[in-house]
């Protein structure tokens, strides 16, 4: 707005022109407080709307459904890699490929998830007739086990994966010192019999499956990102 008089612009809240000094009506100043009032709305950003509780809390919900699926598929897949085996020990254990499902979502989907679905896996296979002595036996050598597949994850992966190795292999070789020490031939500590017994099968195992598993890594990361 210009001053009626000298044509000078006026500010927003003045009582007189400081151009020219002549007092304001009424209605100017109204006109410019109005105006002021308009130009402020305007410059006020207009902020996003926030994502309520209730939609976060399903988005969460959906994540978690697709990698608990996602797990359930690798621990089939994982049974299925179980009966290809490249040598079996007469008293238990066998290299096979069962380990290369479930080392491929620990590194997609993380630690915690990883070792969930290793210890599910062990649970699984007492459901299907795992060898049982004892609760703790059973326990170690299975749910405990495989919860260490889950520690592939780590980073880099050259230590998660000996991570993971001695602690799967540790879990074997003290469940053959405590449960299965008459096995040891005569004269032998049961501790160095079962490190022998499982140490090389296992060691052997998780190197031949982290080796496809990195292969498969590749092809998954262009085929099939990880999606929450």
């Amino acid at each position: 707005m210009k001053c009626s008089q000298c044509g000078a612009p006026l500010e927003f809240v003045v009582e007189k022109c400081p151009n020219c000094g002549k007092v304001l009506t009424d209605e100017e100043r109204l006109f410019l407080a109005l105006h002021k009032q308009d130009v402020t709305h305007e410059a006020v950003p207009q902020q996003e709307p926030e994502v309520q509780p209730e939609h976060k809390h399903k988005s969460k919900k959906h994540s978690h459904t697709i990698i608990m699926i996602e797990g359930a598929l690798c621990i089939a897949l994982a049974f299925v890699f179980s009966k290809i085996n490249l040598f079996q020990m007469p008293q238990g254990g066998s290299i096979d490929f069962e380990l290369v499902p479930l080392i491929l979502f620990a590194y997609r989907r993380g630690f915690k998830w990883g070792v969930l679905t290793g210890a599910l896996m062990g649970f699984i296979k007492i459901l299907l007739g795992a060898y049982f002595f004892n609760v703790a036996q059973v326990i170690l050598d299975y749910p405990l086990a495989y919860a260490f597949v889950g520690f592939c994850a780590a980073h880099p992966a050259i230590i998660g994966l000996i991570l993971a190795a001695v602690g799967q292999t540790g879990c074997s070789i003290l469940s053959g010192v405590l449960f299965f020490a008459e096995y040891a031939p005569e004269g032998q500590s049961p501790l160095v019999y079962s490190f022998l017994y499982n140490a090389p099968v296992l060691g052997t195992k998780y190197l031949v499956s982290w080796i496809v598993a990195m292969i498969l890594w590749k092809v998954l990361e262009r085929e099939l990102p990880v999606q929450d």
